[in-house]
Protein backbone atom coordinates (compact mmCIF):
# COMPACT_ATOMS: atom_id res chain seq x y z
CA UNK A 1 0.00 0.00 0.00
CA UNK A 2 2.82 2.42 0.82
CA UNK A 3 4.37 2.08 -2.65
CA UNK A 4 0.99 2.81 -4.24
CA UNK A 5 0.55 5.80 -1.95
CA UNK A 6 4.02 7.19 -2.67
CA UNK A 7 3.46 6.92 -6.41
CA UNK A 8 0.21 8.87 -6.18
CA UNK A 9 1.10 11.52 -3.58
CA UNK A 10 1.35 14.35 -6.06
CA UNK A 11 -2.10 13.82 -7.57
CA UNK A 12 -5.07 15.98 -6.62
CA UNK A 13 -5.53 18.50 -3.87
CA UNK A 14 -5.33 18.11 -0.12
CA UNK A 15 -8.84 16.76 0.41
CA UNK A 16 -8.47 14.37 -2.52
CA UNK A 17 -5.20 13.08 -1.09
CA UNK A 18 -6.74 12.24 2.29
CA UNK A 19 -9.87 10.78 0.74
CA UNK A 20 -7.64 8.64 -1.44
CA UNK A 21 -5.88 7.36 1.70
CA UNK A 22 -9.21 6.44 3.28
CA UNK A 23 -10.24 4.68 0.07
CA UNK A 24 -6.96 2.74 0.03
CA UNK A 25 -7.63 1.52 3.56
CA UNK A 26 -11.17 0.43 2.70
CA UNK A 27 -10.04 -1.18 -0.55
CA UNK A 28 -7.27 -3.04 1.29
CA UNK A 29 -9.71 -4.31 3.89
CA UNK A 30 -12.20 -5.28 1.19
CA UNK A 31 -9.53 -6.98 -0.92
CA UNK A 32 -8.42 -9.08 2.03
CA UNK A 33 -11.91 -10.03 3.27
CA UNK A 34 -11.09 -13.54 4.45
CA UNK A 35 -8.08 -12.39 6.45
CA UNK A 36 -9.91 -9.39 7.85
CA UNK A 37 -13.05 -11.32 8.82
CA UNK A 38 -10.92 -13.93 10.55
CA UNK A 39 -8.94 -11.21 12.33
CA UNK A 40 -12.05 -9.26 13.38
CA UNK A 41 -13.32 -12.27 15.29
CA UNK A 42 -9.94 -12.84 16.95
CA UNK A 43 -7.52 -10.81 19.03
CA UNK A 44 -5.23 -10.12 16.06
CA UNK A 45 -7.34 -7.37 14.47
CA UNK A 46 -5.86 -4.54 16.59
CA UNK A 47 -2.39 -5.70 15.55
CA UNK A 48 -3.26 -5.58 11.84
CA UNK A 49 -4.78 -2.10 12.23
CA UNK A 50 -1.78 -0.95 14.24
CA UNK A 51 0.70 -1.95 11.53
CA UNK A 52 -1.43 -0.33 8.83
CA UNK A 53 -1.94 2.79 10.97
CA UNK A 54 1.77 3.29 11.65
CA UNK A 55 2.63 3.27 7.96
CA UNK A 56 -0.19 5.66 7.12
CA UNK A 57 0.81 8.02 9.95
CA UNK A 58 4.36 8.21 8.59
CA UNK A 59 3.16 8.84 5.03
CA UNK A 60 0.69 11.53 6.07
CA UNK A 61 3.15 13.19 8.45
CA UNK A 62 5.69 13.46 5.62
CA UNK A 63 3.06 14.91 3.26
CA UNK A 64 2.01 17.47 5.88
CA UNK A 65 5.62 18.46 6.53
CA UNK A 66 6.01 19.02 2.79
CA UNK A 67 2.82 21.13 2.76
CA UNK A 68 4.13 23.23 5.68
CA UNK A 69 7.47 23.77 3.90
CA UNK A 70 5.51 25.11 0.90
CA UNK A 71 3.86 27.65 3.20
CA UNK A 72 0.52 25.98 3.92
CA UNK A 73 -0.82 26.93 7.33
CA UNK A 74 -1.55 23.82 9.41
CA UNK A 75 -3.96 23.98 12.36
CA UNK A 76 -1.75 21.56 14.36
CA UNK A 77 1.61 19.83 14.04
CA UNK A 78 2.01 17.28 11.24
CA UNK A 79 2.41 14.52 13.85
CA UNK A 80 -0.85 15.35 15.64
CA UNK A 81 -2.78 15.83 12.41
CA UNK A 82 -1.54 12.54 10.96
CA UNK A 83 -2.41 10.56 14.11
CA UNK A 84 -5.83 12.23 14.34
CA UNK A 85 -6.72 11.51 10.72
CA UNK A 86 -5.51 7.91 10.76
CA UNK A 87 -7.19 7.24 14.11
CA UNK A 88 -10.51 8.47 12.75
CA UNK A 89 -10.28 6.47 9.54
CA UNK A 90 -9.17 3.30 11.31
CA UNK A 91 -11.85 3.52 13.98
CA UNK A 92 -14.47 4.13 11.28
CA UNK A 93 -13.20 1.15 9.24
CA UNK A 94 -13.13 -1.08 12.31
CA UNK A 95 -16.66 -0.08 13.31
CA UNK A 96 -17.85 -0.59 9.73
CA UNK A 97 -16.40 -4.09 9.64
CA UNK A 98 -17.62 -5.12 13.09
CA UNK A 99 -21.15 -4.01 12.24
CA UNK A 100 -21.21 -6.22 9.17
CA UNK A 101 -20.69 -3.47 6.57
CA UNK A 102 -24.26 -2.25 7.03
CA UNK A 103 -23.40 0.82 5.02
CA UNK A 104 -22.25 0.24 1.44
CA UNK A 105 -18.57 0.87 0.76
CA UNK A 106 -19.31 3.62 -1.78
CA UNK A 107 -21.68 5.35 0.61
CA UNK A 108 -19.06 5.16 3.37
CA UNK A 109 -16.47 6.69 1.02
CA UNK A 110 -18.91 9.49 0.12
CA UNK A 111 -19.55 10.26 3.78
CA UNK A 112 -15.82 10.27 4.57
CA UNK A 113 -15.33 12.64 1.64
CA UNK A 114 -18.03 14.96 2.99
CA UNK A 115 -16.39 14.95 6.43
CA UNK A 116 -12.95 15.64 4.99
CA UNK A 117 -14.30 18.52 2.91
CA UNK A 118 -16.04 19.97 5.95
CA UNK A 119 -12.96 19.74 8.19
CA UNK A 120 -10.66 21.06 5.51
CA UNK A 121 -12.92 24.03 4.76
CA UNK A 122 -13.22 24.79 8.49
CA UNK A 123 -9.43 24.66 8.95
CA UNK A 124 -8.80 26.75 5.83
CA UNK A 125 -11.21 29.46 7.00
CA UNK A 126 -9.03 30.25 10.02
Amino acid sequence: MSAQLSAEQGEGGTVEYYLHLAELVLDYLDGNKALVESAVSSNSFPLILSVLSEQLILDIRDKLREDARRGEQLPASPEVMAAFFVGGVMETAQSWLKRGRQLGEEELKEQLGALLNHFYMSASAR
